[in-house]
């Protein structure tokens, strides 16, 4: 519970898309011990998804992602186009949930990943992505509290 508070007061100095990341990142997403976090967030248009990565994915992998279309093969698109959530346990989960994402978890390193929606007055905004660089089983904490940095990263 700690954490959330420190989040959501945090985030009340967050000026710009880039300190949102670093709050949910630095304060909430590392009590997870995930490597990195993405904001997913949908473009006004609603054709795309436009990504904000954590310096941990390398530049190559930031520019992949950049600008998605919302029919792309990754959970943080099909999360932030559709309101699903994801809890991928491997590689294999994810390439079987979303056929076409393995080469991505591939070059990033990415083992485990979660992608949950993010909705800001009912409206949704894009998701909250988190990598792993090992296998991860999902515990009913972890998702809650990932939902629960998603809700306070969309306000």
């Amino acid at each position: 519970m700690a954490v959330l508070v420190a989040v959501a007061q945090d985030l009340g100095g967050a000026e710009t898309l880039e300190q949102i990341l670093g709050v949910v990142t630095g304060r909430g997403v590392a009590v997870l011990g995930a490597q990195g976090a993405v904001l997913a967030l949908n473009e006004p248009h609603g054709a795309t998804v436009r990504s904000l990565v954590t310096s941990y994915f390398e530049e190559q992998i930031v520019a992949q992602v950049a600008v998605l279309p919302c029919s792309h093969p990754l959970p943080m698109v099909h999360a932030a186009s559709t309101a699903t959530p994801w809890y991928l346990e491997d590689r294999d989960a994810a390439e079987r949930a979303c056929p076409g994402a393995a080469a991505i978890y591939a070059q990033a390193q990415t083992q485990a990943s979660a992608a949950v929606p993010m909705f800001d007055r009912g409206e949704l905004v894009g998701a909250l992505a988190v990598a792993f660089h090992e296998p991860h089983v999902w515990r009913p904490a972890e998702r809650q509290l990932l939902e629960a940095l998603a809700a306070l990263a969309a306000q």
